[in-house]
């Protein structure tokens, strides 16, 4: 939400965004974490650099592109300890990368 907010210029609202992430009880040790110090740092750059066309099949530069565009859209999110606090379904594979679909 952060990475739009700063695309559209809005960057008062999406400095609130980006620093509500480091509310989260683990944000010292979230593997994103510098990731997003940096785009805070760099926010007034940012309105120009994700407002910038990607290239087709190429890789986006996480640093100057919207996380949606680069290998880590998901991740930033999802990467976590999840599944201690929640119950997994029996047919849901135990590997993140397994898409299992019950079968009745």
């Amino acid at each position: 939400m952060g990475d739009a907010l700063v695309k559209a210029g809005d960057t008062a609202v999406a400095s609130v965004i980006y620093n509500n992430a480091r509310l989260v009880k683990n944000y010292n040790s979230w593997p994103f974490r510098d990731l997003l110090e940096r785009r805070i740092s760099n926010i007034d750059a940012n309105v120009a650099n994700f407002r910038q066309s990607t290239l087709p099949n190429q890789p986006a530069d996480p640093e100057t592109s919207l996380l949606v565009n680069t290998s880590n859209s998901c991740a930033v999110c999802h990467r976590g300890d999840a599944d201690k606090h929640f119950k997994r379904p029996d047919w849901v594979g135990k590997d993140a990368n397994e898409y299992l679909v019950p079968f009745k």
